[in-house]
């Protein structure tokens, strides 16, 4: 951003994070819902959301948080699940973190068109069940990748 002396400001070359730019461009503005739908379709941003808010080490996914789900259902995108085994090479407790390797999976894609703020809590439901059956057969196949017997 040049300044009045001609210098650049600092912040311009700051990352904007994501919730703030998509608010900037299209939750802040005064637009009609074709104009923020074009918004959309010319940015065509992709946002990662970890709806867990943090890693977790057990057998279950923990709770979603909701923010994601809003932003997908705001803006009638589509939210791309993807799912990751569990880290069975990782003892927290010990803090020791083996070698071992994890499996990926991306999951079909889950439309939001259509849906209102009233939906979000059936969507935030069936995203998760979806992702818990995958993660727990993610994380049984990942015991036999990693040669480990029994969970630590």
């Amino acid at each position: 951003m040049a300044m009045a002396d001609g210098s650049t400001s600092r912040l311009a070359n700051r990352p904007t994070p994501p919730s703030a730019a998509r608010d900037a461009m299209l939750g802040k503005l005064k637009m009609t819902d074709k104009q923020k739908y074009s918004a959309q379709e010319t940015i065509q941003a992709k946002l990662l959301f970890f709806p867990e808010g943090t890693r977790g080490n057990g057998d279950k996914l923990l709770p979603f948080k909701k923010g994601c789900f809003h932003v997908a259902v705001e803006s009638q995108a589509f939210i791309q699940p993807v799912v990751i085994s569990k880290y069975h090479f990782l003892k927290s407790k010990a803090k020791i973190f083996n070698r071992g390797q994890n499996i990926i999976k991306i999951l079909p894609e889950v439309s939001c068109a259509g849906l209102s703020k009233d939906d979000i809590p059936a969507l935030m439901e069936r995203v998760q069940k979806m992702m818990q059956r995958e993660y727990e057969q993610l994380s049984e196949e990942s015991l036999s990748i990693n040669n480990i017997s029994e969970v630590h």
